[in-house]
């Protein structure tokens, strides 16, 4: 596979910053006392505490990945690559609101402090990555335009 577009690799760091980021530790959860750490990862925590809305964070970041994906194999069509890269900034933001949710609730729950980890800034990076792509798009489409104008002119 030849990337031809740089969008095609801005798309591509999305898609797996998004899928690694679902696995890694986003934070830790501190008990007052002796008590050791417990991590928490978008799929959830090993806490006492079991709710199913807990591992929506890692589901949003699978899909957002998919998405991604969707919108390398859509390099022909660029009003759908734009459209599917404003749906990736749209999950992204989604995720950072449920995970920041997740985090609190947990929190809260458990009576523990709570730290996050260098990695819950992944899904930023992936979305001024987004938003470089859509620019990219933006100037391909501008480019076809410009190519078909001159044909037209000759």
């Amino acid at each position: 596979m030849v990337i031809q577009r740089i969008q095609t690799l801005y798309l591509l760091l999305v898609a797996v910053l998004s899928a690694v980021t679902a696995f890694v530790t986003v934070g830790t959860l501190s008990p007052l006392g002796d008590a050791m750490p417990v991590a928490v990862t978008p799929l959830g925590a090993s806490t006492p505490v079991d709710d199913a809305a807990y591992w929506w964070p890692a589901a949003i970041l699978i899909a957002a990945a998919a998405v991604a994906v969707w919108a390398i194999l859509s390099f022909k069509r660029l009003a759908r690559q734009t459209a599917l890269g404003v749906t990736l900034i749209i999950m992204l933001v989604c995720y950072y609101a449920m995970q920041i949710l997740v985090l609190v609730s947990l929190s809260e729950a458990s009576g523990a402090t709570c730290r996050i980890n260098w990695p819950l800034c992944l899904p930023l990076v992936a979305i001024v990555l987004a938003i470089m792509a859509i620019r990219a798009i933006k100037h391909d489409r501008k480019l076809l335009k410009d190519a078909n104008s001159m044909r037209l002119r000759d």
